[in-house]
């Protein structure tokens, strides 16, 4: 499981640099990056956008496989797919680009980045049933 953890974190790394969202403002293309979406994602919170949360979650399922926590681990996991499954509601929504309600976005695709952020909490996720599954299979 030490492997699944670092590949994961090598994967959740690489996505915030990557372009994750591609939004349409005006006729133009903006492309926010993995780390712009997560200080955007915590504005977000104040729309009931709770994806943002995804992150910590995933973060403490990563930790959780590394320990004999396997409950609490794949609980973590499968919270934070669910959370981060939030993000696919974003084509719906009106994304703000400033306080006045001037510059409204729309999501157009996703980019890259949010594959693989979406990627790493699935392998997370996966990894820590199996590992629960294996558990309850041998005892």
């Amino acid at each position: 499981m030490r492997v699944v953890a670092i590949i994961s974190w090598i994967m959740y790394g690489i996505a915030w640099m990557l372009p994750a969202l591609i939004l349409k403002c005006h006729g133009q293309t903006l492309i926010w990056p993995g780390y712009e979406c997560v200080l955007q994602g915590l504005l977000a919170l104040l729309i009931a956008q709770i994806e943002i949360l995804a992150n910590p979650l995933f973060i403490a399922a990563s930790c959780l496989l590394l320990t004999p926590n396997k409950k609490i681990g794949a609980a973590f996991a499968i919270t934070a797919l669910i959370v981060a499954t939030q993000t696919f509601t974003l084509f719906k929504v009106d994304i703000y680009l400033d306080e006045g309600g001037v510059n409204i976005a729309h999501l157009n695709s996703f980019g890259p980045g949010f594959y693989l952020w979406y990627s790493a909490i699935v392998l997370v996720a996966v990894a820590a049933c199996v590992r629960l599954w294996r558990k309850s299979r041998s005892i």
